[in-house]
């Protein structure tokens, strides 16, 4: 829950049949499987769990379940269950304008559901287009004196 509620990084959507992926910086893909499927009654748990979609006009709506416990809700690392589940949509509302609409279920952590909305904005800014990967010493802030490459943003 935290990479679609904590939006301080691009992601990349990309629609192809059957499934839309969302891609983002320093973690692993959500695939969401629009080909109709059921979510596998053997579910072993993940960090990103399992999602599966449907459209309904431009609206994409998502049902995701089989969230590992250890995984954070939001930037402040509030705790789930097992029993998390997701559903949550996308909209685009203009034409750099997303709107994720997300509700959390899970009967073990909260009284009642919870809901957000995220307004999620297009990075056009040319500096946008290579990332520092933040994964390598020589990158990381904090740990290396070597200075910034041209044409990378320093996180």
């Amino acid at each position: 829950p935290v990479m679609l509620l904590n939006k301080n990084f691009p992601d990349e959507i990309v629609q192809t049949p059957g499934v839309t992926s969302i891609f983002m910086f320093n973690t692993f893909p959500i695939m969401i499987w629009t080909d109709g499927r059921e979510h596998p009654k053997d579910l072993k748990p993940s960090y990103n769990g399992h999602s599966i979609g449907h459209w309904a006009g431009d609206i994409l709506f998502v049902d995701t379940i089989g969230i590992l416990p250890t995984t954070p809700i939001d930037g402040l690392r509030h705790p789930h269950s097992d029993r998390l589940h997701m559903k949550w949509s996308i909209q685009r509302v203009a034409a750099n304008i997303l709107h994720t609409h997300i509700t959390l279920y899970d009967d073990l952590a909260f009284t009642e559901p919870v809901t957000t909305t995220n307004i999620w904005e297009r990075k056009t800014d040319r500096r946008w287009e290579m990332l520092d990967d933040a994964s390598c010493f020589e990158n990381a802030t904090g740990i290396s004196e070597k200075p910034v490459e041209e044409g990378f943003i320093k996180f």
